[in-house]
């Protein structure tokens, strides 16, 4: 099931909400594929999503570093788990042949998304605010 990007997922950090939006597209398109029975490209879209992941926790975990944010070990712990799930989704892709199992990792993986972007993601959003950090001067 193809989840949207809605504004109110957005935590106003513009470089955090464009790779939010993009990781939510790219599990998107793993679903989709998925439902076209389309492996290669499923495995395709989710190698992407691992990457951007990646890249994207390293911003943040910079970010709360250098800002001394104190709830810092929670968020990468929570990182490192997305990462580890993840990289299991390659190999379950290509081992499960029955349809909706793959669909429910896939869902799982959406709303796992879409809750830590509006918890932890938005707690962070709330922290840099309140210490003056504008939003546009955040790389």
């Amino acid at each position: 099931m193809s989840i949207p990007w809605l504004e109110s997922m957005a935590i106003g950090v513009p470089v955090l909400d464009v790779e939010h939006q993009r990781m939510l597209d790219l599990l998107n398109s793993t679903q989709a594929h998925v439902d076209d029975r389309n492996i290669d490209g499923a495995q395709g879209s989710m190698a992407e999503y691992i990457d951007l992941l990646t890249t994207h926790c390293d911003r943040e975990e910079q970010l709360m570093m250098q800002h001394r944010y104190h709830r810092t070990d929670d968020h990468v712990r929570s990182h490192q788990l997305a990462i580890a799930a993840a990289k299991e989704v390659p190999a379950i892709i290509a081992a499960t042949e029955r349809h909706h199992e793959m669909r429910q990792v896939i869902f799982d993986m959406q709303n796992h998304l879409i809750r830590r972007i509006l918890l932890d993601d938005g707690a962070l959003a709330v922290y840099l605010d309140y210490i003056g950090l504008r939003p546009e001067d955040i790389a």
